[in-house]
């Protein structure tokens, strides 16, 4: 899959606002020994958006062009 032209830095704000809120994700709570079921569930689904951004990343190169 390609990047259309202009979006790298789009993919470059969302991986930070993912990457800021999975930490916010894995801070919260830090007295629990175990974190809910939910928690568990909305930090994979953050890693696993995290994944696909840096995947689409890697398809951009820095003129916007795909790879």
């Amino acid at each position: 899959m390609s990047v259309p032209a202009g979006e790298p830095d789009d993919l470059r704000r969302l991986e930070a606002d993912v990457r800021a809120e999975l930490y916010l994700a894995e801070s919260r709570n830090p007295g629990e020994s175990v974190p809910a079921p939910a928690d568990e569930q909305y930090e994979l689904r953050l890693h696993s958006l995290l994944d696909a951004v840096v995947a689409l990343e890697g398809d951009a190169q820095p003129d916007g062009r795909p790879a």
